[in-house]
């Protein structure tokens, strides 16, 4: 008896293997698309780069310079000298030539992850290209005008799209490729895989690294302009450190300690994460590039105070714009904190973004009560606390400054409104909730909630046009605005907040409360009383905090009735109260006269702290003895 053998299937022609052939083969043709498409980016960069991309102007002469003529070129006609190029702007155009080159090279020989780097590269060289260097600076003081405005053409934005496309499509080139490789090698083992992830982690690595670089390479390009009276100064990060001033009229305006204090910061914490990072200290470094990155914002904060200076000494129409340093140190530090972070794997950057996001509000807190002690506190010791607070008098221009007055009628305000409608807030959600039938609920509960979308000039048109009329007419001989019609449309105003919340709150007391107080004989009424709305006390309280916040902030309602004299506060009297006084007379304050605003703000802001925090401690006692 023969036996035959069946024949073997030729290698390769297994359903498994065909596909994998398809997939392979997919990703192989994306992967040369994508090369090629990078190879088109590259050549369109470095063509670009022969065009002009920098102006320099100055004394009525415009400059427009390539990459090539500030290589090649013996510099700038200025006065009838040759002000050459600097040295360092030379090797950044030098580079700016060689990179998309050498990028191009490397993609035909297949190292796409060098090939993306070098691409990065070019545009982080060009940011120190426009520079002007000693020589020009001398040339220029020599001349009647020696101010000079540098700035970048078109052609130099689409040099850095064109780059970082073709870095984007040579690094996804790699991925392909990878992807492809890891087709082919579906048995891997593990230790090539962690030697897989390594490399991924080091690229991570290096990009961070190179976006942390770019901070201190731009910390001699201007930063920040201010432009007023046909007059622009470009000043950079460098100069708003050891420079005095901006020298206006004669006088000096000084820059702020925190705006120098910021840029120091910007350029010295991505060097300290880098070294982090080498250390393989990815989360600190991580954080000293979050950190830097949050430094042209506290610059950003500095703005009023020198557009302050400028307008005190009769200047207007300040114009403050900030450069590309000031963006690319916001955008690059965040974006090299992930990269850094991402190092340590994909679970520890998840957990680091969620912790930045719960620390964002905390931070701003944070954030706002620095900013108003610096902003308020200058005023007080100007002044003195005890002639600020307790003052009676307010008269800007007599330099007195009491804020008594205000003071006392926003307390009185507050206390009012909240006397006529927590009341009636937490019995309407009583109703809502607990009493009223399901057709009649569905009426009145979208009614209130459209109250809280009303704007604040509507209920102010409402005050104007019914309540100041009612109080003339009940009240003969009062002319209306009055601290009583601040809180009567106070207390309307504060009505949505407080019954949406209690209402939520009682809603989330369980049915079994009740039905055990109902089993124990207790009619609903006292249920409702003896049980439910003290099972709901702290979110009741916290519809109660909502609404004092509401009322104490209130202000285009209040200023439309409220009078806006500032007098001692009295129930058919006209008052100012002290958001009323900000708003009024902020747009024509200067000098001690705005500083003094910003105080009665720290004022306003350190009576909501203690509004809060008191009602926070009655929350927890309350908890407490229901416990107990």
């Amino acid at each position: 008896m023969t036996v035959q053998k069946k024949p073997e299937k030729e290698k390769g022609t297994t359903p498994k293997a065909m596909g994998q052939q398809q997939v392979s083969h997919r990703l192989f043709s994306a992967g040369s698309v994508g090369e090629k498409v990078a190879c088109l980016f590259v050549l369109a960069a470095f063509v670009l780069f022969l065009f002009p991309i920098v102006q320099y102007e100055t004394g009525g002469m415009r400059f427009e310079v390539s990459a090539w003529q500030i290589l090649t070129a013996p510099g700038l006609v200025l006065g009838g000298q040759t002000a050459g190029f600097w040295w360092l702007a030379r090797i950044a155009a030098a580079l700016c030539l060689l990179m998309p080159l050498a990028g191009l090279v490397l993609l035909v020989l297949g190292k796409k992850g060098l090939a993306a780097l070098c691409l990065l590269l070019g545009p982080v060289c060009s940011l120190v290209i426009a520079q002007p260097g000693s020589a020009i600076i001398e040339a220029l003081g020599n001349q009647s005008d020696p101010e000079m405005l540098i700035s970048y053409t078109p052609l130099y934005y689409i040099y850095w799209v064109l780059a970082l496309v073709a870095a984007l499509l040579a690094w996804r080139a790699r991925g392909y490729a990878r992807s492809a490789q890891g087709l082919k090698n579906v048995d891997m083992s593990d230790e090539a895989q962690r030697a897989h992830q390594r490399k991924k982690d080091l690229a991570k690595g290096i990009i961070a690294i190179v976006m942390g670089l770019v901070p201190a390479a731009t910390f001699f390009m201007p930063y920040v302009t201010y432009s007023f009276n046909d007059t622009i100064y470009q000043v950079s990060a460098w100069q708003l450190l050891t420079a005095p001033g901006l020298e206006v009229n004669g006088a000096v305006v000084h820059f702020p300690l925190l705006a120098q204090i910021s840029v120091v910061i910007g350029a010295v914490l991505p060097l300290a994460a880098i070294v982090l990072l080498l250390c393989k200290k990815a989360v600190w470094a991580g954080v000293g590039f979050l950190l830097s990155a949050l430094t042209p914002l506290l610059v950003l904060l500095t703005s009023s105070s020198v557009q302050t200076a400028l307008t005190s000494l009769n200047i207007s129409q300040i114009v403050v714009a900030y450069q590309l340093p000031f963006t690319l140190t916001l955008v690059l530090g965040l974006c090299a904190a992930v990269l850094a972070v991402w190092t340590k794997g994909t679970e520890q950057l998840a957990q680091s973004i969620f912790l930045v996001f719960s620390c964002v509000s905390v931070g701003s807190v944070v954030i706002l009560t620095v900013y108003m002690i610096s902003a308020g506190a200058p005023a007080m010791a100007e002044i003195g606390l005890g002639n600020f607070l307790f003052g009676t008098t307010w008269k800007p221009g007599n330099d007195q400054y009491g804020i008594l007055p205000f003071i006392l009628s926003s307390i009185a305000g507050t206390f009012g409104a909240v006397l006529l409608g927590v009341p009636i807030g937490i019995l309407t959600a009583v109703f809502l909730s607990e009493t009223a039938p399901r057709r009649l609920a569905s009426v009145v509960r979208p009614a209130v909630q459209l109250l809280a979308g009303i704007p604040s000039v509507v209920y102010g048109f409402f005050g104007m046009l019914v309540i100041l009329p009612a109080i003339r007419a009940v009240f003969p001989g009062a002319i209306g605005e009055s601290l009583l019609a601040v809180i009567l449309i106070l207390a309307i105003m504060v009505l949505p907040t407080i019954v949406s919340v209690s209402e939520t709150a009682l809603r989330a007391v369980p049915v079994s409360y009740r039905e055990a107080a109902l089993a124990l004989g207790t009619t609903p009424v006292k249920t409702i009383f003896k049980v439910t709305i003290p099972a709901a006390k702290s979110g009741i309280l916290a519809g109660v905090i909502l609404g004092v916040g509401r009322a104490i902030g209130e202000t285009m309602a209040v200023i439309m009735v409220a009078g806006n004299v500032a007098n001692m506060p009295s129930l058919l009297g006209t008052v100012k109260l002290l958001t009323t006084g900000i708003a009024m007379e902020m747009s024509y304050s200067s000098g001690l006269h705005r500083q003094a605003l910003f105080a009665i703000g720290l004022v306003l802001f350190v009576f909501i702290m203690i509004v809060n925090i008191a009602f926070t401690v009655i929350s927890k006692k309350g908890v407490q003895m229901d416990a107990e």
